[in-house]
């Protein structure tokens, strides 16, 4: 098989329904892992190294976005702030700016 066979037939894989994720994942590392192009050999390598992972992240729409996001705003925390003298200044400006703080009375 020819590389410019298998990139789209992984591609074709990756559209395909959940139940047959799995059984066309294994197949495709098969044909791969019997040609002699290495870097696919290592791809469909890394696939069957961690393909529960690799279908967890095809069937479901989770990503550490939010969590990337509060760390980019801690960052400019410490950015902006220049340095805190302790840790649980550096602590209490994360809670201040975005520790979901009510500041307004209620009435």
């Amino acid at each position: 098989m020819q590389l410019y066979n298998l990139i789209p037939s992984l591609q074709f894989h990756c559209k395909t329904f959940i139940s047959e994720a799995f059984s066309l994942f294994v197949k495709w590392g098969a044909s791969v892992l019997n040609t002699k192009i290495k870097e696919l050999v290592k791809v469909a390598k890394m696939f069957n190294a961690h393909l529960k992972g690799v279908i967890n992240a095809l069937t479901n729409s989770f990503s550490n976005a939010i969590a990337e996001r509060l760390n980019g705003k801690i960052q400019e925390i410490k950015t902006v702030g220049r340095g805190y003298r302790t840790f649980k200044n550096f602590r209490n400006a994360i809670l201040f700016f975005h520790g979901g703080l009510d500041l307004y009375p209620h009435n």
